[in-house]
């Protein structure tokens, strides 16, 4: 089975949470609970622009958010979350928020190798964390001719201290291989690798 790719490499809540900005642009049914693993929960939605479903991830942990805060500034950190994530690599800084990011994703059973460019804009304050990471184009950055670029790609993220000392986040994501894969096998991977990679998240997110 083909997993989907931006979500397994990526690399970002309900009740406590401030809501994230509207990262949909289409309508979209409500967040339906699909999945729960200790303090981790995973819900679904669909939306109208695509047989894609959007994941969202909600946990609470302890950890470093200074270390955190590192983590999510540097393009570097994709890689270190999924072993799928073969080259993650900065292209270019807009603004002191703002860059453009580049990342490959290998594909198993001899189907060909994904890329994709993304815009991401991260803010950071204190005792909170915002990033948005979406697909964008850079002349910068051709197609090689042995990459498949991704139809579409979208990774949200928010971090925050509670008062107890621990981390709260959210993460929405959903990403579009482009290719002949199924729906429901993207879909379905989805949940399972987002709680791999926060799970990585959290333990990078420990030093």
């Amino acid at each position: 089975m083909i997993k989907p790719l931006y979500l397994a490499c990526l690399i970002s809540l309900t009740a406590l949470v401030k809501p994230n900005p509207d990262v949909s642009k289409a309508p979209c049914t409500n967040w339906t609970i699909n999945v729960e693993k200790g303090n981790a929960k995973v819900y679904v939605r669909e939306c109208d622009d695509s047989p894609i479903k959007e994941i969202k991830v909600t946990d609470k942990f302890s950890g470093n958010f200074a270390a955190l805060t590192q983590l999510m500034r540097e393009p570097g950190t994709t890689k270190k979350m999924s072993d799928r994530c073969t080259e993650s690599r900065l292209i270019q800084r807009l603004d002191a928020q703002t860059t453009i990011q580049y990342f490959v994703f290998a594909m198993p059973f001899g189907v060909s190798d994904r890329e994709v460019v993304v815009k991401n804009v991260i803010h950071i304050s204190a005792d909170r964390i915002e990033s948005l990471s979406q697909e964008t184009e850079s002349d910068a950055v051709p197609v090689k001719k042995n990459l498949v670029r991704m139809k579409s790609s979208m990774a949200s993220f928010v971090f925050y201290k509670t008062s107890d000392g621990m981390i709260q986040m959210e993460y929405i994501g959903r990403a579009d291989p482009n290719g002949i894969f199924p729906p429901w096998i993207v879909n379905l991977f989805a949940k399972k690798e987002a709680l791999k990679m926060i799970e990585k998240l959290k333990s990078l997110a420990q030093n």
